[in-house]
């Protein structure tokens, strides 16, 4: 799926909803277009999201794929006789087709709206059991934890017999959490993990570290095999080798001897 023009497959297998609740969680209104099951072949419940702008394309049928073909074109319009414009007549439809769809777009709006009340009820719900969860099973209380990558990772742990060991799930885990880019390198029996962020200056690159540092504990202890040990590195790759006071170099970060 597109988010922000950019290519995410981490969401790919979740439904919208879903989706925005994460992505976006403040945001109650979106404007939405459902482009219908057979655009372009199969598709994701998700083709395109806009957070700027709270826009949403889907692959469901929206309201006006769901009522009869009738309501909207006569048989007569559908038809092609030997003296008509193929192309020419195909425009029209298309017209008449956007016109309709964009009709719809507030009353799908409007249902998706509801759909992700929902969504966000149960999401709530869900999450009230999971701390409880957290909390009689592995002693962890959720309502202290600060960090906000831990608190994210935390809840995880009750999936860590499926999770552990498969580096590159865990990799797209952690990249989704962090909102960086994240690669992993394996060697021998050490498992070392690159995360990707740009233009941090000497205290915000501190802070950032200090926050990577109690996750990937939480990593180790519970993600990965314990004849490995773990390794991060936080690397900025397109810093320019430019002196400058406000955003200096630091050694091991943008800059290496």
């Amino acid at each position: 799926m597109i988010i922000n023009n950019k290519d995410i497959s981490f969401f790919d297998d979740l439904k919208a909803e879903t989706v925005v609740s994460v992505v976006s969680p403040d945001v109650k209104h979106w404007k939405v277009l459902h482009k219908g099951y057979f655009y372009r072949n199969y598709h994701n419940d998700i083709i395109n999201l806009d957070t700027i702008n709270n826009y949403i394309e889907t692959s469901r049928n929206g309201l006006m794929k769901i009522l009869p073909e009738g309501l909207f074109f006569n048989p007569q319009q559908l038809k092609v006789g030997e003296k008509d414009d193929f192309k020419e007549k195909k425009k029209k439809l298309d017209e008449i087709r956007k016109f309709y769809a964009e009709f719809f777009i507030p009353f799908d709006s409007e249902l998706f709206d509801i759909s992700l009340q929902i969504e966000n009820y149960i999401n709530e719900s869900s999450d009230k059991s999971l701390a409880n969860w957290l909390r009689a099973f592995l002693d962890i209380d959720l309502e202290i934890l600060n960090d906000t990558y831990t608190k994210a990772l935390v809840p995880m742990i009750l999936g860590a017999s499926k999770i552990r060991g498969n580096f590159l799930l865990i990799t797209q885990l952690l990249s989704a959490i962090t909102n960086c880019e994240m690669s992993y390198a394996i060697s021998k029996l050490k498992v070392k993990f690159v995360v990707h962020k740009t233009n941090l200056n000497a205290v915000e690159y501190k802070n950032f570290n200090n926050e990577l540092k109690r996750m990937f504990k939480v990593v180790e202890d519970w993600f990965i095999p314990m004849e490995y040990t773990v390794e991060y590195m936080i690397k900025d790759y397109k810093q320019r080798l430019v002196l400058s006071s406000e955003k200096p170099l630091l050694l091991n970060y943008n800059t290496n001897f």
